[in-house]
């Protein structure tokens, strides 16, 4: 429980943390009205401008699709973080499912457990944010696609190629580094398939219609996107993303000397405050981006000593090797493209690992392979039950540090801290909510918050698509004039000042 107004509330019941979640919200929202987007505000549109939320020329969340339609349901019944660890559950089933068409019973066993106790998937199951769907579908398609590398079925192939487009739809890089090299074992699989073999040959063959069967729900997905960047941007190529990105945060851009591009390419409407966050991404720090991330997956999937030595025992069945697993292989490889294709990024993550958070499981069924190899090598010299105790007590003191507090040890957990980070911002949404719901205030209200002095990254203009709401929130006009036009255009409005440093909310005298 986090403290709010000095009372208690659960962690789950406060308002979402990051800017990212209202504009995952949003989005579900509108999906669920029916819509795709929102019309604009007409009324000095810059003042009501919210983060990561398209705001000209429709309203509408910049990101990906797939994370508000996974969340629509679960919104529409008052419990949108269920959603989330639905999808965690789910996703956590499916790789169970992997891990038992590459191990034994008892490991594919022990690393679904493993999964399911990471600390660092069960922060993030706590995030409004597109990584549990993404996540969901991606362990799909990766049980689809070990299903096909062994019966070429049509049925496997189309699971696989729907589970992908729905990644895609959710994290785009992220569901082309977790794919790519099963792409190209299934084009190598297609080419071979074309040679003629023996009659005793028994290796399944790969013909167009299983390339077709990924195909066509890929090529559906771009055909949803193109939609609705034609919708929402008016042009098929471009989407809200690049366009919000293009238009408010030039300097947080993909690519290398991102900060000096966007010096360039600013505009008027660029949020100077919140663009200026981005660090310029040169090689230097695209390397301790890689480190950082490398670090804290170790850090928030199992821990630094047993992750570090379940993949050292791995790396044997990891290289491709006459008589190895290709499928292991290829899992090595994915969790190499996904870091990858983020190399040209800027900032390192939230908790600094997020862009490659769908490693986690990945690295845990390779860790799982590690500890199978480290078994059946020290069982030989120390015996079956001493080598499960020592191995089960690496494990497990490697995980304490995740979920218990120590003060005699090392402190507080991984996830008691990452809460505590988190509620920071939580805490004041919900005192900001409480306080602008208050019955004293004559509602309906408009609240113009002075971001003058404040931090960019805690904004308190939150609004629902359709801007209807009681409260009405945006940001406080410099000029007395502007504010007499809020006042105008918004009649049966009172107006009230709030100040996020004092956390003052006094009413407008003219």
């Amino acid at each position: 429980p986090a403290n709010s107004d000095s009372s208690e509330v659960c962690f789950f019941a406060l308002p979402p943390a990051y800017h990212d979640e209202f504009s995952y919200l949003l989005q579900a929202r509108t999906f669920l009205a029916g819509r795709v987007t929102w019309p604009a505000m007409t009324v000095h549109p810059e003042l009501f401008h919210q983060i990561h939320v398209l705001n000209e020329p429709m309203t509408a969340s910049r990101y990906f699709p797939w994370t508000g339609l996974w969340m629509a349901p679960f919104v529409l019944c008052r419990c949108p973080y269920a959603g989330h660890w639905l999808a965690g559950a789910l996703a956590v089933v499916f790789f169970h499912g992997c891990l038992t068409r590459l191990l034994p019973r008892g490991w594919a066993l022990c690393g679904g457990l493993l999964i399911a106790l990471s600390p660092g998937l069960a922060v993030f199951s706590n995030l409004l944010l597109a990584h549990h769907p993404t996540m969901l579908a991606l362990s799909v398609f990766l049980w689809a696609f070990l299903r096909l590398m062994k019966s070429a079925a049509d049925s496997d192939a189309l699971i696989a190629g729907t589970a992908l487009t729905l990644a895609m739809l959710g994290r785009p890089m992220t569901a082309a580094g977790f794919a790519l090299p099963f792409g190209i074992w299934l084009l190598v699989a297609g080419l071979r398939s074309t040679i003629p073999r023996r009659v005793s040959s028994v290796a399944p063959r790969f013909g167009w219609r299983a390339a077709a069967a990924i195909g066509l729900p890929l090529l559906a997905g771009f055909i949803v996107l193109g939609a609705m960047n034609q919708r929402i941007t008016g042009r098929w190529t471009q989407s809200a993303y690049q366009l919000y990105t293009d238009t408010y945060t030039p300097s947080h851009r993909f690519g290398f000397n991102n900060a000096e591009i966007g010096a360039k390419l600013a505009g008027p409407k660029v949020l100077n405050e919140y663009d200026r966050w981005a660090t310029n991404l040169t090689p230097a720090k695209a390397a301790e981006n890689v480190r950082n991330r490398c670090i804290a997956s170790t850090q928030w999937t199992l821990g630094i000593a047993a992750l570090v030595f379940a993949l050292i025992a791995a790396i044997p069945s990891c290289l491709p090797l006459r008589g190895n697993d290709i499928r292991i292989v290829l899992i090595l490889c994915s969790v190499t493209s996904l870091h990858a294709v983020h190399v040209p990024y800027w900032y390192d993550g939230i908790l600094h690992w997020h862009y490659v958070f769908e490693t986690a499981p990945l690295l845990l069924i390779l860790a799982t392979v590690g500890l199978r190899n480290a078994f059946t090598v020290m069982a030989g010299g120390l015996g079956t039950k001493t080598t499960l105790s020592w191995l089960t007590c690496l494990i497990g003191a490697s995980l304490l540090p995740g979920w218990m507090d120590a003060e005699t040890f090392w402190g507080p957990s991984k996830v008691t801290l990452a809460v505590g980070e988190q509620s920071f911002s939580r805490v004041r949404f919900e005192q900001f909510r409480r306080l602008t719901r208050n019955p004293e205030l004559n509602h309906p209200v408009l609240v113009m918050v002075d971001e003058s002095a404040s931090d960019p990254q805690l904004s308190y203009i939150v609004n629902p698509p359709d801007l209807q709401a009681d409260v009405l929130v945006c940001r406080k006009p410099a000029e007395v004039s502007v504010i007499a036009e809020l006042k105008a255009a918004f009649p049966d409005r009172s107006l009230w000042v709030f100040n996020p440093e004092t956390f003052a909310l006094q009413p407008w005298m003219d």
